[in-house]
């Protein structure tokens, strides 16, 4: 298959999937500079994207910006229009280096899916967020205390001002799902208004789908069950959207928009501004290990690809080991 049209299905299936416009642009407009690369060092490539090889993208990562800077006229205002614009050979910085491997890899991982590619060119041993030049240690995830949960989750039971019946039940099983399975954002988006009803219908596990378009399951308990029945009893008919959890005009909720609903729900539970939806999944975790599960488990439970991605929460129980220990005294039987 020709390289547009794989580009075309690839930004479909992310709209289909309900990410942000803004996201779907980016992703559209850094895998058409890849384009304007392979046509004239890899021209195979834009024929057939079979051919696509990791040293291509490389390569492409190595060289210099390929696109010259539009002709601007001098004008009173900008009488010289060229200041200021990077010049010709400027190498791109870490963090957009990161970005454009990450959706490169991203579109790489869906054509391997859709079996448009016998096999992702990435390495198997790379994880999603490919470490830079420039590469940092990651700080220890943040997890919300048992208090801080119950709080929340109270203040999602009890809705928010001005919500509709639908909605306070479509909050109510969206962030139970996040609170008890630890599915991220753009997971719980994505789930699909089938697989919600199969899962209520035949009970089991809930299929999602992760961010490389890794399919996984995950296990609902039993309460969390019964408010995604309720959810989907109360879900708007006119809504035409194939996804579970729609927004108020209908279409598929966005990741922005939980963002915003997590935002309120922590404010009146009391939670610092600084809390994200991110943090539940950090929670879960943490939780998960507390209660013995070992890493490659946890790597499970989470959809991780990699087990070094898990081994980062090890940080917080050895942090919580030493702080436990300034408050021990092993020796106060000792004279």
């Amino acid at each position: 298959m020709d390289y547009d049209t794989m580009v075309q299905r690839f930004v479909d299936e992310l709209t289909r999937r309900g990410k942000a416009r803004l996201t779907v642009k980016t992703y559209r407009s850094d895998l058409l500079v890849f384009r304007t690369w392979c046509v004239r060092n890899a021209p195979d490539v834009v024929w057939e994207v079979g051919n696509l090889r990791y040293d291509h993208i490389q390569a492409f990562l190595r060289h210099d910006r390929v696109h010259e800077p539009l002709p601007v006229q001098p004008s009173r205002f900008n009488p010289h229009p060229t200041a200021g614009l990077p010049a010709r050979g400027a190498h791109y910085a870490a963090r957009t280096y990161q970005r454009k491997t990450v959706v490169l890899r991203v579109f790489c991982a869906w054509a391997e899916s859709e079996h448009y590619l016998g096999r992702s060119p990435f390495p198997t041993n790379m994880g999603m967020k490919a470490r830079t030049d420039m590469g940092a240690l990651r700080a220890a995830p943040v997890y919300l205390s048992e208090a801080d949960m119950t709080r929340l989750w109270a203040a999602v039971m009890a809705g928010l001002p001005g919500n509709k019946s639908w909605q306070q039940w479509r909050d109510r099983a969206l962030f139970g799902l996040m609170l008890t399975t630890g599915v991220c954002v753009e997971e719980v988006c994505g789930i699909s208004l089938a697989d919600g009803e199969q899962f209520v219908r035949t009970g089991g596990e809930l299929a999602v789908t992760g961010s490389a378009f890794k399919p996984r399951t995950v296990v609902v308990p039993t309460r969390i069950v019964r408010v995604l029945e309720l959810c989907m009893q109360v879900r708007p008919g006119q809504s035409t959207s194939p996804t579970l959890f729609v927004s108020t005009r209908g279409g598929a909720i966005y990741p922005r928009l939980v963002q915003r609903r997590f935002r309120d729900y922590a404010t009146v539970a009391g939670l610092p501004p600084t809390v994200t939806p991110r943090n539940l999944r950090h929670t879960v975790a943490t939780t998960l290990f507390r209660e013995g599960l070992n890493v490659r488990e946890v790597q499970e439970v989470l959809g991780h690809a990699q087990g070094s991605t898990t081994e980062i929460y090890i940080q917080i129980l050895q942090v919580d080991a030493q702080r436990k220990m300034r408050d021990i005294n092993v020796f106060k039987n000792l004279q």
